[in-house]
Parts: C-alpha cells; structure tokens; sequence
C-alpha cells in the first residue's frame, strides 16, 4: 500500500531529471511511495527516457507547455496518498530520508498543512550539512522542496494556471492561512538545490523574463488576498521603487518589464473571483509570522 507520494514537474532539463531521480532513488524505488512526473511539454525526449527507464512511474504528459502551475495541478490531483513530498527536477535530498520521519511529523503537528525543508542552493553540495536552525512556524515555503498533507491541498481551489510560474506557494500559505492551516519549517530535511544565483542574473533575457512573472504573481496576490485598500498601496509602492530606482535611472528593459507586467495582470486579475481575502486582523497575524526561509547556508558561509 502507497503511503505518500513523490512529485516532480519538468521541461526540457532530461539530465538534471535523471540526475533527481537517481539521488533520489531511495524514494523512486521505494514500494510504499507513488511517483507521479508531470512533462511540461518537453521536447528533449523526457516523455521517452521516463517510459524506458522508469517504467513504473506515472508521466502526465502536457503536450504544450502550460506552466509549474497547471503541473502543479495535474500532478496534486492524481495523488492518491494522504501526503505529498514535492521537488523539483534540479533538487535533490542531502541525504537519504525516512518516509516515516514526515509522517510522524504530520500526526505530531495536525496543525500542519506543509512541511517546508531546509533548501541549499549551489552547483556544489555543501561540504556540511549539519544546522542549528529549528523547526517553527513560517508565513510561506519553497514550492520546489516541501511535504504537503492532501487533505488540506483539497480545501485549496486550483492554483490559477494564468499565474504560469512563481507565486504558488505564498497563494497556497495565504489560502491556508486564512482556513487556520499552517506551514512549518522543518529544517531536519535539507536539499540541494543545484543552481547558482549568481550566473542565473548574468543571463538578462532570463533574468528579466522572471523579473517580470515574478513583480505581476505579487500584484496578483496583492490583489486577491489583502485588504484591498493595503493590497492596491502594495501594488502602488512597487511600481514606483522599480520607476525610482530603475527606470528613472535609463534601464528600459525594466521599462518594458513593467509594461508587460501592468499588462498581464489587467487581463487577468479582474476575472477572478476570490473569497479568501484576508481581513487587516489577520493580515497583521500573517505578517508577524518569520518569513520564508528559503535560502540556508552553512554557519561558516554565512556572512
């Protein structure tokens, strides 16, 4: 019997998949644990290497990309376990882990909907891993590297696909937050997230392609979640730091970010209806809780 599964979604990164799926083959391999991979329209033969090489595995196969959201969607909507680990195709385990430590960690906290783990990022390991960081409650998570409790994504609606990519994961805690479900961080578990931050920014059509998706998921979540006097100063406010600090300094490309950025979100955000605004009495509960942590580092690189 399958007591929890392991979530993957992926576009055209064939090697860093197998990569994942091998450090991670404790998990893979493990009869009591469902492996669902969700294909995002790759076109480098990922479809083909998981039928070959992973026959036992489920692949949901988007023959067009549609974004990590509509992944995230089709992936949590075929689990058929009571809980859910999810990674992405560029992040590994540190080391081998328990199914048994998340599910007695979900029966010792039923306040829990998440389990964020402890993220590295770096193209190298790091040379520890041990911490000093403990386990608390935090206001949201990293959607690439958490355990999830089904029955409380089942209270969550979908994740709108028009979002594409970022933000999934503070809609998940602020729709969470609102049902008095929580997300706690839970450092014990610690992944390796092989990227390098640095190099990511060098590429500037990457760099302000996130730019962009990342400022409009936070006007959007402004807007379907805080009260809507707060949310429309947020939405004021980072508009014009990126003009001050950006535009009014020559950089157009941020110019034509913004553009794109006030463009998506007047297509889309006045189509949705949501019921789960907070009000400014939560609100104030939900930002005093620690911010995400997202970004760990060992003692002796922290500077």
């Amino acid at each position: 019997m399958k007591k929890i599964s392991l979530l993957i979604a992926t576009k055209n990164r064939k090697e860093s998949l197998a990569y994942t799926l091998e450090k991670c083959s404790f998990l893979v391999q493990d009869p009591e644990v469902e492996c669902i991979i969700c294909d995002d329209g790759s076109s480098d033969g990922t479809s083909q290497f998981l039928q070959q090489h992973y026959p036992h595995i489920t692949i949901l196969r988007h023959e067009t990309s549609n974004g990590i959201h509509s992944c995230r969607n089709s992936m949590f909507e075929k689990v058929s376990t009571p809980f859910a680990i999810t990674v992405d195709d560029d992040i590994h385990f540190l080391k081998k882990i328990k199914i048994e430590e998340i599910l007695e960690f979900f029966q010792d906290h039923q306040d829990a909907a998440v389990m964020a783990f402890r993220i590295f990022w770096g193209i190298e390991a790091p040379h520890i891993i041990e911490h000093q960081d403990v386990i608390e409650r935090v206001r949201s998570f990293g959607a690439g590297a958490h355990a999830m409790r089904m029955s409380d994504w089942k209270k969550i609606r979908m994740l709108p696909e028009w979002f594409e990519f970022y933000g999934e994961e503070d809609l998940m805690a602020l729709e969470l937050f609102k049902q008095e479900r929580y997300i706690y961080y839970y450092p014990d578990i610690g992944v390796h997230h092989r990227v390098d931050l640095k190099t990511r920014k060098l590429d500037r059509q990457d760099y302000y392609t996130r730019l962009r998706k990342g400022i409009r998921s936070g006007w959007y979540l402004y807007a379907m979640y805080y009260p809507v006097r707060k949310g429309l100063l947020k939405i004021a406010y980072s508009l014009y730091s990126k003009l001050k600090n950006f535009v009014f300094h020559g950089d157009l490309k941020m110019a034509q970010t913004l553009f794109y950025v006030i463009k998506d979100f007047t297509l889309h955000i006045f189509s949705y209806k949501n019921e789960s605004r907070l009000t400014s009495k939560e609100l104030k509960l939900y930002e005093k809780l620690p911010e995400a942590k997202i970004y760990w580092l060992p003692k002796d690189q922290n500077s």
